[in-house]
């Protein structure tokens, strides 16, 4: 048997293991892990870190109020049923008016039939209004 394998017993194996953890707790308290060392202090503060504000990044608010050519609102795609609910009309009625040229025209989106939400709603804008009884014929005509 070697003398680093030989197993210490009574007294000099607890002055051994006395004198390890007396050197494992110096080390601890003298040695830092590398990320908590602190630099050396000198008369020179760290750079401030500075954020920009918000407000700063955003342009001046223009005071002219936004005209609606300006104002874009998002493309969105209606399906076959949710024209359907708008309109109030059967799938044929609408086949036949899209025909007749008096219905917008659908567009083929992974094989099925969609239509844009503006033109349907300029569709439903330019409908005739209701003559009620009593209106003159001038101001049906005018509208």
């Amino acid at each position: 048997m070697s003398l680093a394998k030989k197993k210490l017993t009574g007294q000099a194996a607890a002055k051994k293991l006395a004198k390890l953890k007396a050197a494992t707790a110096t080390e601890k308290a003298t040695t830092r892990p590398p990320h908590k060392i602190k630099p050396p202090h000198d008369d020179v503060p760290p750079p401030r870190r500075v954020r920009p504000c918000v407000a700063e990044t955003r342009p001046p608010p223009d005071d002219s109020p936004p005209i609606e050519d300006e104002i874009k609102k998002p493309i969105r795609l209606l399906s076959r049923l949710q024209v359907m609910d708008r309109v109030n009309l059967c799938y044929p009625n609408i086949w036949a008016k899209m025909r007749e040229g008096t219905f917008p025209r659908s567009r083929a989106v992974g094989g099925r039939s969609v239509w844009l939400e503006s033109e349907i709603d300029e569709w439903i804008a330019a409908l005739p209004l209701v003559r009620l009884k009593g209106d003159d014929m001038a101001t049906t005509a005018e509208e």
